[in-house]
């Protein structure tokens, strides 16, 4: 365990939120001389990837990153025929786009390659609004980046126009998808006018025959029409990044790369003619698609086969049947008809021998296509990138939706291969599943792809690295299959490699005890593992070894219950870790030392501290931390100065609750921690050595090279330790202001330590009151409101919109995965109560019996308080014949709430005033120092002289009256007549 360098508390787990303190680190390390970080760990690697390079630099020298595996050559875009242009001004975008359409004539039809780009927040599934929209037309790229527009309020007027065009044609994959969220992110409602002229590839591709699908994404339609590897980093594509107010250039490249290779596609599909009908006069020898009856969907390629005897295996050639080659399959699940098989029963292509092969089909069945279609596929699944960049989305993120699990203790159904039990099944005795085994295959296939025979010992693949343990966590299996342990073990195995000098002194060890290896790997593989080094090979070698593994218990099946260990869950995941192994992100790091000695045991063999992974950090820090606080209902104030103090003791000596295992200091220097914890009387004592240093005939120990170093004698660090402040940025869009200490004391909101912390004029808390759940309950049933739509909401826009109700006494500012985790809950409690309301006989029946066995109890005398749901919801108080709550009366409260709210915090201005003015000099002071330059009046908020002691001057002091009645109400109790002022004045 080493020391802790920062502990942060944030509001979420995005990017945005803690990586600036990770920023401030790699500043220190500099300012200080220390040398930079070279690697990190972390649970998910190639989502962190990218933010975590751009954050720390260092972690760039000398990568060499694995090569894209694809056969076709890299699609780029010519820098000497295109021109890409940045639009980041309104007036950049009007002049542009006004140019463009006054050029183009009313009835003439205007073709461009249009692309969208949003954050993705794959924690919490959670998107924000459209980021950057790229063109392509006549070699000309036009990006333009909308965080400013946003922040003003409204899109250029040009590109709104451009966009409501009917005669300018928006080409694009999922075009119309991505102008409908455009649409919506302007908070336009069905009475304006919408967004048009959307020309789907996929549907254009599919009509060409180039596609089986509609929905065959870009990268595919690169591969196959363009014959070019486009590539889709996910690690660019799903990131929060793209709210950032300034788009890095590999943002800006992988946009305008996305709407060249748009443009591209659709050129090539507008010079491809249609396939055309086949008849009998159809020449042979021409290429040919095989369709569905319901010509929807194209099955196989082939040709017409040159000769056309009369019949075919028994089945005849008619004047409305062709033979034809079939060279190959595309939907191997077909049915070829009966009438058209010798053996009159419908067969699917699966039972056909291998291609090629002949075949009768119908004419109306078949058309023409182009020759080079039959070289390809119009599968996407089967194209290379469409495995490699195979990239988990905000909801199917792997190893973060538990939810298929059958209970929590699978998550650690990897933790106890050291005990064996007769459960254990022996996997060469195993069954295999069926569909296991296709998955298998598919899986060796997908190896066969990823797999590069290149070595790559000694070279640096990437500086962030993954934890093996939290991927293997990823994997949902089952804690009763008989495999789960021989699994656990086999991939264990499969990660690590043994250092042979080691292994060789501790096989001679355990020869004299007469124990063997593999016994003791079984049953103290720990004891092992503590005084042998391993090490995890490079890509090229630990992917074969990883993949054999999940291959071969993959499809294995419980002895027992039948079930195979890997459903299709654990399928998908294992591919995605087999990528995950090919980029390097589990191979140890070379010239990065993750081992370090210890005293040796008493056998003399020598023992070993091992720093690779996080989970030092989960059972060393947070399972700590957690007993730590364990004691106290601790406020932020308090937890704040908990962690400094934990951070001190965990860094300087040993750790707590285990006082046998040294870290910190010891991991350091070798040498224990010993002396005092006030570090700052030991920078005194350091400061008083050096001034009369020269009156020693010795120093001390502790002064000079490899003593005590005065932080003193430094500058001080510009790190954050405990509550990260709110970006401005997002704190703009979520409709917050900034912290202000004359709204904080006029108003006395509560958590204001918390909000001060925060920056932010109220507190960041999750919904936990009454006014909250009633506020967020109207947002729900409002008519045409947030929640009105198919789809989950805009959380950035329920969040404003909460927001603008907070008052910080109640109500308090949300952030989006605050209210997206209530507004589950929400739903949980929903479903409940419908489930109750359908089977409300069985419900009653159960109350009314549970309600007569406790009518023997005592009755139990409640105060009736009225919620503030109650109190708003009206229609529970209305009297008789009062006309109940419409929807109107809904939004008109909401907007009035909205209106108070948005007046109070009028009279303080956007910003605090300025730190020269101190609010505790006096009421008027402080209210003169932060009113308006319109002089509007400020709150008025009558309060009481604040008493003060005429003896010591101290404010807060009982007044006499107080204290006489405390003396008699002292009195009757039985207690003397005297009272003992202390310190507080009490």
């Amino acid at each position: 365990m080493m020391e802790i360098r920062s502990m942060t508390l944030t509001h979420s787990k995005a990017h945005s939120q803690f990586m600036p303190a990770l920023k401030a680190i790699s500043t220190s390390l500099e300012t200080y001389g220390h040398r930079p970080i070279t690697a990190v760990m972390t649970d998910m690697p190639r989502i962190d990837k990218p933010e975590l390079e751009n954050t720390l630099p260092s972690l760039l020298a000398d990568v060499v990153p694995v090569p894209d595996i694809t056969t076709l050559p890299k699609l780029t875009i010519p820098t000497s025929e295109w021109n890409v242009t940045e639009l980041g001004s309104r007036f950049q975008v009007n002049t542009r786009l006004n140019t463009i359409m006054g050029n183009l004539s009313d009835a003439e039809d205007f073709h461009v390659a249009l692309d969208m780009e949003w954050s993705v927040d794959i924690e919490n599934g959670i998107q924000g609004q459209v980021a950057l929209v790229s063109i392509a037309f006549n070699h000309e790229i036009l990006l333009i980046p909308l965080h400013k527009f946003w922040h003003e309020g409204e899109l250029p007027s040009a590109l709104l126009i451009f966009l409501r065009s009917s005669n300018i044609h928006k080409v694009g994959v999922k075009v119309n998808a991505d102008m409908k969220r455009l649409f919506a992110d302007c908070k336009f409602t069905e009475k304006d006018q919408p967004f048009v002229g959307a020309v789907e590839l996929g549907h254009m591709a599919k009509q060409k025959n180039i596609a089986m699908t509609a929905g065959i994404g870009l990268a595919d339609l690169a591969a196959q029409v363009l014959k070019r590897f486009l590539p889709k980093d996910p690690s660019v594509r799903v990131s929060t990044a793209w709210d950032n107010p300034e788009l890095s250039n590999t943002q800006k490249s992988y946009a305008a790369l996305d709407v060249y290779a748009t443009w591209q596609v659709f050129e090539a599909l507008n010079s491809t003619s249609s396939g055309s009908s086949i008849t009998q006069t159809t020449p042979g020898g021409t290429s040919i698609s095989l369709l569905s009856p319901d010509r929807s969907t194209i099955v196989a390629h082939g040709i017409i086969t040159p000769d056309q005897p009369k019949a075919l295996c028994g089945v005849n050639v008619t004047k409305t049947r062709i033979v034809v080659t079939v060279t190959s399959i595309l939907v191997p699940g077909h049915i070829v008809s009966g009438e058209l098989m010798h053996s009159k029963e419908d067969t699917p292509f699966n039972a056909f021998p291998p291609t090629p092969f002949h075949l009768v089909c119908k004419l109306k069945h078949l058309q023409t296509c182009e020759p080079e279609i039959l070289t390809r596929t119009s599968c996407p699944a089967q194209t290379p990138q469409s495995i490699v960049y195979s990239t988990p989305t905000a909801t199917t993120e792997p190893g973060h939706d538990l939810e298929h699990t059958e209970n929590l203790d699978q998550v650690q159904w990897y933790n106890d291969t050291d005990s064996a039990s007769e459960s254990d099944q022996d996997p060469a005795q195993s069954v295999a599943d069926s569909t296991g085994v296709a998955y298998a295959a598919l899986l060796n296939a997908i190896e066969q792809t990823l797999e590069t025979r290149a070595s790559s010992s000694g070279i640096k693949r990437s500086g962030v690295f993954g934890d093996i343990w939290h991927l293997m966590h990823q994997f949902p299996i089952s804690m009763q299959h008989g495999l789960r342990r021989p699994f656990a073990r086999s991939m264990r195995n499969a990660f690590f490699l043994y250092d042979p000098e080691d292994k060789a002194a501790v096989e001679a060890f355990l020869a004299t005890k007469g124990i063997t290896w593999d016994k003791m790997l079984l049953y103290h593989s720990h004891w092992l593992f503590q005084r042998v080094k391993r090490y995890v090979p490079p890509p090229e070698e630990l992917l074969p070894r990883v993949s054999q593994v999940l291959q071969t218990f993959g499809p294995l099946k419980d002895a027992k219950t039948g079930a195979p260990l890997f459903n299709q869950k654990c399928w998908e995941i294992a591919t995605n870790a087999l990528e995950n192994i090919r980029r390097g992100f589990y191979s140890d790091p070379p010239n990065v030392t993750l081992y370090y000695p210890q005293k040796p045991d008493k056998f003399g063999l020598s023992r070993y501290r091992c720093c690779r992974g996080t989970n030092g950090i989960e059972g060393g820090v947070h399972q700590n931390i957690i007993r730590w606080f364990g004691s106290f209902n601790a406020a932020p104030d308090l937890a704040l100065e908990l962690l400094r103090d934990y951070a001190l003791y965990h860094n300087l000596k040993i750790r707590p609750f285990n006082p046998v295992i040294k870290v910190g200091t010891f991991n350091r220097t070798g040498v224990p921690y010993s002396g005092s914890y006030d570090v700052w009387t030991r920078n005194r004592i350091s400061k008083l050595l050096d001034i009369t240093s020269t009156h020693f005939v010795t120093q001390p120990p502790e002064f000079g090279p490899g003593g005590w170093v005065n932080g003193d004698n430094f500058a001080r660090s510009t790190e954050t330790f405990g509550i990260l402040q709110l970006p401005s940025e997002l704190r703009g869009q979520l409709g917050m202001l900034a912290y202000h200490p004359g709204f904080a004391q006029e108003v006395k909101i509560r958590h204001q330590y918390l909000a001060q912390r925060q920056g932010t004029r109220i507190a960041i808390l999750p919904v936990h009151t009454s006014d909250e759940r009633s506020i967020f309950k109207l947002l729900i049933v409002e008519q045409n409101g947030l929640f009105s739509g198919v789809n989950e909401p805009k959380w950035f826009q329920v969040a404003e919109r909460f927001n603008s109700h907070a008052n910080g006494l109640t109500i308090f500012y949300k952030l989006p995965e605050q209210l997206k985790a209530f507004w589950k809950k929400w739903q949980e409690n929903s479903n409940e109560k419908s489930s109750i309301s359908i089977n409300q006989a069985a419900f009653d029946n159960i109350v009314h019996t549970l309600s007569l066995s406790s009518s023997s109890l005592m009755p139990v005398a409640t105060g009736h308080p009225q919620a503030v749901r109650d109190q708003i919801n009206m229609s529970a108080a209305l009297p008789s014949g009062q006309t109940p709550v419409e929807d109107w009366h809904i939004s008109n409260a909401l907007g009035r709430h909205a209106l108070q709210q948005s007046t109070i915090h009028f009279h303080y201005g956007e910003h605090a005033p300025n730190p020269t003015h101190h609010v505790d000099k006096g009421k008027k002071r402080a209210l003169d120092s932060t009113r308006d330059i319109d002089d509007h009046e400020p709150v008025k908020v009558s309060t009481r002289k604040i008493r003060t002691c005429r003896k010591c001057g101290k404010a807060g002091a009982p007044s006499i009256f107080s204290i006489k009645k405390a003396r008699r109400t002292y009195a009757r109790q039985g207690g003397i007549s005297t009272i003992f002022t202390c310190d507080d004045g009490l």
